[in-house]
């Protein structure tokens, strides 16, 4: 899976899952695409697969290429459509792939290796490939096409231990490998292709699977199997190592967002890290060694002439994260988080500095998105904002982007919610706005609708909650306003014409319940901006619901002389005061399914005299021609079924569609009977008239 990446610091979002991808074979390679919703993977029973998103959401091998060994590492420069796979046999293949993705053509076969390859790099500016194996060696390989014999090896390298990673400054000709004993070599290519060694750099004491290299900072980044990464300022004039701790297993990708400068981590526990890297961190400080401790002067185990002087068990020796010194446990039990220094989770800090530390060095800098399973390799496209994880589970998983906004709705309140951006951005020019029903705040299943629409559809979807409710402002707490809840639809139709900087942008309009009457109305007044309309279980009648609810009653005859001023509280649901099928479908629905910490059971009492006036079939008649679907579910006792059905036939023209479900009024919400139904009819709906 992959994670929608957090525009601030510090501030940690839930991954949100835009497909998968379940495999039969073990994955040993895989890659996005950048310019098609896509996926190119290197799979343990020999094939080379190219994945292409179809129109039903799922994605296809549009390519499905046997190779004579297992393909084990892939690198895809995609302006010029060439495709190096590295396979377990010690080949390197060459492919052109076609410009449809539906075909591949062997180019050109490398050969030099014998056994398996583990990295591949290929720099487009001199022409030239790189290969790391197994057997210890780095080859370096002529990639222009006019150049006689192009297939043997034009230089080689011998490495201490095996090659894992490879990067390279084009620049400057520089290669980075990262090989098995938590080295990084440091090699200069020279005109002739042979490679003159530079000091290695040494730091990780775990293989460094990950190499990364940022041209415009002249920043290397490592990952290794010891956990950390290190950021290298090679630019600086003795070199600085900046070192990153924050994950507990090791590192199996990293990617790096230049534009908004963050550095995207994942290890094989299935953590996501987001690090910004335009925040000043100071260099990691160096353990000093010593045979006491520096603070109490204590001996250490070792040091036997000392315990005997002094009488004394020797202690073991720990070192401050911040000074670096060596210490006894007594003189550094206080554990912080030092994010300045790299390190995001809390470490060992002597009593020393312990005074001298400041509130702002102890402030988190990264943010950590959980997987929730085991990794082992991610891959990242910064223009698409799509993240792609490879499970252990033999699963491909891609994230889309959703990022939390504001606006201001009616009367300058701030409403709250969430933007949700389709993988294929630049192509989608149509958008969905929703939101919830009487008191429902968007968490109460709005999520799956979204994503669904979002992932499936290709569309920008905009969710957010009603003034009074949820995230959203607005005064008092929990009342409920239907007409300032149907302005606030056009306030944010508006938000999303600027925000996408498209004022010609196709916008259809989804309400559920209470929003679901809302549609009507919003559809009559904007009949310019929406293209169409869907609106499932919708309130038709006010004071036709408000007979299913006696307690309502009794509360309108008693407020009858202050109507809509009375803003004391009274609860939503009443189990003592309502009949026992509308009180468990609503307590079902609030309390024991979502149990949403910001919904409270209660409302104003002129929420109830505003409902009790509101008609919102009055409208239907004046929709045409926009294209409206309704959802109603057969058992629906709270807006009654039969009052949506004779709206539907009598007052609603062409173009429009019913869909009759079974169950309730709460059954078409995420993980009930009519779930499935109700969304793929609204997403079908959507894509035949916002297309």
């Amino acid at each position: 899976m992959a994670a929608a990446i957090d525009e601030g610091v510090g501030k940690v979002r839930r991954p949100e899952l835009l497909n998968k991808i379940d495999v039969e074979v073990v994955i040993n390679d895989a890659l996005l695409l950048t310019s098609e919703d896509g996926i190119l993977t290197a799979l343990d029973d020999r094939t080379l697969r190219v994945w292409l998103r179809r129109q039903t959401g799922k994605y296809w091998p549009s390519v499905c290429h046997t190779l004579e060994s297992s393909p084990t590492a892939l690198y895809y420069y995609e302006p010029s459509r060439r495709l190096f796979c590295g396979c377990d046999s010690g080949l390197v293949h060459e492919f052109i792939v076609a410009d449809d993705f539906n075909k591949i053509t062997l180019e050109c076969t490398y050969f030099g290796h014998q056994i398996r390859i583990q990295a591949v790099y290929f720099s487009y500016r001199h022409e030239l490939l790189l290969t790391a194996c197994r057997e210890k060696k780095l080859n370096c390989y002529s990639t222009n096409p006019i150049d006689e014999n192009r297939q043997n090896a034009r230089g080689s390298y011998t490495l201490a231990s095996m090659g894992m990673s490879i990067t390279m400054d084009e620049a400057f000709r520089q290669c980075f490998i990262g090989d098995s004993t938590g080295n990084i070599h440091f090699l200069k290519l020279n005109a002739n292709n042979r490679f003159e060694p530079n000091k290695p750099l040494s730091g990780h004491t775990g293989s460094v699977q990950n190499l990364l290299w940022d041209p415009d900072t002249k920043w290397l980044y490592s990952g290794s199997f010891d956990t950390a990464v290190i950021v290298w300022d090679l630019a600086a004039p003795q070199g600085v190592a900046v070192e990153l701790n924050g994950h507990s297993d090791r590192l199996v990708g990293i990617s790096y967002d230049n534009l908004r400068k963050l550095l995207l981590t994942c290890s094989a526990d299935g953590h996501i890290g987001v690090w910004p890297m335009n925040v000043k961190r100071n260099e990691t400080t160096i353990w000093l060694e010593n045979d006491s401790c520096q603070i109490c002067r204590m001996p250490f185990f070792w040091n036997i002439r000392e315990m005997w002087t002094q009488k004394q068990i020797g202690l073991r020796q720990h070192h401050c994260r911040k000074c670096g010194r060596a210490v006894c446990d007594k003189c550094a039990q206080t554990r912080k988080a030092l994010p300045l220094l790299g390190y995001e989770t809390v470490q060992r800090i002597c009593d020393d500095c312990i005074k001298t530390l400041r509130n702002d060095e102890t402030v988190p800098l990264a943010s950590f998105y959980d997987l929730r399973q085991g990794t082992i390799k991610m891959d990242y496209r910064q223009g698409k904002k799509v993240m792609m994880s490879i499970g252990t589970d033999r699963t491909i998983k891609m994230n889309f982007r959703r990022e939390n906004i504001e606006f201001f709705g009616k009367d300058n309140v701030i409403l709250r919610g969430w933007l949700y951006f389709p993988s294929s951005s630049s192509s989608s020019q149509s958008a969905i706005v929703m939101t919830h029903g009487f008191s429902g705040l968007k968490e109460m299943g709005l999520d799956e609708f979204a994503r669904t629409f979002c992932c499936d559809g290709n569309f920008y979807v905009l969710v957010y909650d009603h003034q009074t409710f949820g995230s959203s402002d607005g005064q008092p707490r929990h009342d409920i306003n239907p007409y300032s809840q149907i302005d606030d639809y056009s306030y944010a139709m508006n938000y999303l014409e600027n925000r996408l900087n498209n004022k010609n942008i196709s916008i259809g309009i989804w309400g559920t319940s209470y929003s679901g009457g809302h549609v009507f109305v919003v559809g009559k007044r904007e009949k310019r901006r929406i293209k169409c309309i869907v609106s499932q279980v919708p309130t038709i009648s006010g004071k036709n619901n408000l007979a299913r609810r006696p307690q309502w009653q009794k509360i309108l005859a008693e407020d009858q002389h202050c109507l809509y001023e009375n803003r004391e509280y009274i609860p939503i649901v009443n189990q003592a005061n309502e009949n026992m099928d509308l009180s468990n479908s609503f307590y079902h629905f609030f309390v024991d399914k979502y149990n949403c910490n910001e919904w409270i059971n209660h409302m104003t009492r002129r929420s109830i005299h505003l409902y009790s006036q509101y008609e919102p079939w009055k409208s239907l008649i004046d929709l045409s021609p926009i294209p409206l679907l309704m959802i109603v579910a057969k058992q629906d006792t709270i807006t009654s079924t039969e009052d949506q059905i004779d709206a539907y036939e009598k007052q609603v023209l062409e173009p429009k569609r019913l869909v009759l479900v079974d169950g309730g009024h709460f059954s078409v919400y995420p993980n009930e009977q009519s779930f499935e139904i109700v969304v793929k009819e609204a997403l079908d709906w959507f894509i035949k008239y916002l297309k």
